[in-house]
């Protein structure tokens, strides 16, 4: 058997095990500043369809940071890319509601891979509100309030607890390009997505 073809197998049982290798994904603890900087990228190519940089983005989030298998990964990466994009590319609030099934199936997936207790459907619903209200837009207080509501469900804490996590996370939102004719900020987006996640990380220890 030549080099190569014992390389060419080499490479792909070292594949195989990374793809299928049993993994325990952890929602409550990540790295602030990367969780910023690749949620800022998704946010950036939101409106291109099928953007293989925002897929990319989310992919290493889910993969990297939080450590679900690459096969999870890639398909939570998916449905929220296309979730943001159908968003963000929508034309009033009913085009909007479209972005809700992918958001539904996302939070499912992030429920029973994570073997997580939370509500995902109502997960999903909250974080489309706060979307909407970003769209809108309504103040960064509101909007705030809905983001520690939603993290409320997501985590299992009491909404007051993320509330200095999730007014920076209001603002990232409001400087992001959710509302339709205001440019985006990237560079106040990644800083004020990073205060956020700060935040939140302490939140969670």
């Amino acid at each position: 058997m030549s080099f190569i073809i014992r390389l060419v197998i080499l490479i792909c049982l070292v594949a195989s095990i990374y793809v299928l290798w049993p993994r325990t994904p952890h929602l409550q603890t990540f790295d602030p500043a990367t969780v910023a900087r690749l949620e800022t990228e998704s946010w950036k190519t939101a409106n291109a369809t099928g953007s293989l940089n925002g897929v990319a983005a989310l992919y290493k989030l889910y993969d990297l940071q939080y450590g679900f298998a690459p096969m999870t990964a890639i398909a939570l990466a998916q449905n929220s890319a296309r979730a943001l994009h159908l968003f963000r590319s929508a034309a009033d609030a009913m085009d909007q509601e479209k972005a809700l099934p992918y958001l539904q199936s996302n939070f499912a997936t992030l429920k029973s891979s994570a073997k997580a207790s939370f509500d995902s459907g109502l997960a999903a619903q909250q974080l489309m509100n706060v979307w909407m209200q970003s769209a809108e837009p309504a103040s960064a207080e509101t909007i705030a309030k809905s983001v520690a509501d939603y993290w409320a469900t997501f985590y299992g804490k009491p909404a007051s607890t993320f509330a200095p996590a999730a007014r920076p996370y209001a603002e990232a939102l409001l400087a992001g390009g959710f509302t339709q004719g205001r440019p985006a900020d990237w560079s106040r987006v990644e800083t004020s997505l990073t205060q956020a996640y700060e935040k939140l990380a302490a939140i969670l220890k």
